[in-house]
């Protein structure tokens, strides 16, 4: 809120929120129009809507949600945990959802996990200490605590292109095993036996969906599957790489979690003198920008991160709504874009 100021004495001066009282007197009109003005209702006639704002933007007088949200029974104050944002998808699903936030004339709450289930927690716990409306969730490595805890305070929650075994809560996300097996089915097609699937976190719900995907349709195509962890920074996984690429027999096609693995490979093959698509095929499950301007262009998964941030937020307002009683699971599509960061195998 705007500040006014009294004095006390000659040094001392303590400033006070300024109140839709002190607007509606410098307007001169009731609170009701004032009320009415902020809450943009249309029956206020346009001159005295005018007073109204010249006197807001004159004393500075700024609404206050949490106070909006305890009148009508609902907070206007959306919270939105994600991991990070050095992630094109988690970076242009947050951003997708603030716009939708914005637009809807809600108030989002963005807080980070950093795949720490303890840090997780606390930033909830942060959430819920605002008294949040609704939570949109993209869960972290073991998110267990969080949704104990989430469950607990009642507040609507949606889990966000990250799968969970809890059916507790709405979840919206990508179709995961079918994106992988269009991307074997792609890579086989194309000549490739020998498919690696690099990953940071082997324990997240996502990548053991993944591999077990990988294993099915690397078998329904006669090829081998291999799943190998980058471990914890890209010195390491230089390291772990490095045989697989040197071996009798290295594979034809890496396909890689995400965009930061997918630099670390290309840093990786370059540093070995190895090149792509001679060498071996590349493959992203997440869409950098820089995709289609590096040499080769890089083969992706480009998610439907708008329509997830719609259909997650149409979700939890339904649910904030009480419009929803069973919990919903929707999985999307992705569209797979081969570029010629992937070559046709003839060896």
């Amino acid at each position: 809120m705007g500040l006014s100021t009294l004095q006390f004495g000659r040094n001392f001066i303590l400033k006070q929120p300024v109140t839709i009282v002190d607007v509606a007197r410098r307007a001169g009109v009731s609170l009701g129009t004032v009320s009415n003005v902020i809450n943009g209702r249309v029956s206020v006639r346009a001159e005295k809507r005018k007073l109204v704002e010249a006197a807001i933007a004159e004393l500075g007088f700024t609404r206050s949600m949490l106070a909006t949200g305890m009148r009508r029974q609902q907070s206007h104050v959306i919270g939105l945990c994600v991991p990070f944002t050095n992630f094109q998808n988690f970076s242009a699903i947050a951003d997708a959802i603030e716009k939708i936030s914005a637009e809807s004339g809600y108030e989002l709450m963005q807080v980070y996990s950093r795949q720490d289930p303890e840090t997780e927690l606390s930033r909830i716990e942060r959430l819920l200490a605002f008294r949040i409306g609704g939570l949109i969730l993209i869960p972290s490595l073991e998110p267990k605590a969080a949704l104990e805890r989430i469950a607990r305070a009642k507040v609507p929650t949606v889990l966000l292109n990250r799968p969970f075994d809890d059916p507790r809560f709405d979840q919206i996300m990508v179709d995961h095993r079918a994106v992988i097996d269009s991307v074997v089915d792609g890579l086989v097609e194309r000549g490739h036996r020998r498919i690696v699937l690099a990953s940071q976190y082997p324990k997240l719900s996502v990548t053991r969906l993944r591999t077990g995907a990988l294993r099915e349709a690397a078998k329904r195509g006669k090829a081998t599957a291999i799943s190998l962890t980058t471990g914890g920074s890209e010195a390491i996984f230089a390291e772990r790489l490095a045989p697989f690429l040197k071996r009798g027999e290295p594979p034809t096609a890496l396909i890689c979690s995400n965009s930061i693995v997918t630099t670390w490979v290309i840093r990786a093959a370059r540093a070995a003198g190895i090149k792509c698509p001679d060498d071996f095929s590349l493959m992203s499950l997440d869409d950098p920008e820089w995709a289609d301007v590096v040499t080769p262009p890089l083969s992706v998964v480009h998610q439907p991160t708008e329509l997830l941030a719609r259909y997650a937020w149409d979700t939890l307002v339904g649910r904030m709504e009480a419009k929803r009683t069973k919990p919903v699971r929707e999985l999307l599509a992705a569209s797979i874009v081969f570029r010629q960061s992937v070559g046709q195998w003839t060896q």
